[in-house]
């Protein structure tokens, strides 16, 4: 009997690495999890690539997907993000329904890091529309 293995779409446009630069994305998913050492609280945010620059090799980097973790041991890491989801955030803080922020265009600029010895988009930066 043949032994199978999926791979869909998005697996493999998850694996596509953009060249640098500012991309019109939609937040397409939100979750939270334990962090590795289980001390604290990961917030990912999951955005799929609507528009940005025609890549060097030629191709279009339409529907990538692209994932940032926020940490709840650095918050304000995510107050770019919360002003580019359209939250009023001033000084005082406050507290976020970050699921709202589903279905959110926003800019959102990538940069590639390396993890493990490969290439990685990471979301940088972020901007309203």
């Amino acid at each position: 009997m043949p032994i199978k293995f999926t791979v869909t779409r998005e697996d493999m446009l998850r694996s596509k690495v953009l060249d640098p630069g500012w991309y019109k994305m939609k937040v397409s998913k939100v979750w939270q999890e334990a962090s590795a050492a289980g001390d604290s609280t990961n917030t990912w945010i999951q955005f799929s690539t609507i528009s940005g620059p025609t890549q060097k090799d030629g191709s279009s980097p339409v529907d990538t997907p692209v994932r940032r973790c926020f940490s709840e041991k650095a918050p304000g890491f995510i107050v770019p993000y919360l002003k580019a989801a359209g939250a009023n955030v001033d000084l005082n803080g406050g507290d976020f329904d970050i699921e709202k922020s589903v279905g959110k265009e926003m800019g959102v600029y990538i940069e590639n890091k390396m993890y493990e010895n490969k290439p990685q988009n990471n979301a940088a930066d972020f901007k309203a529309l």
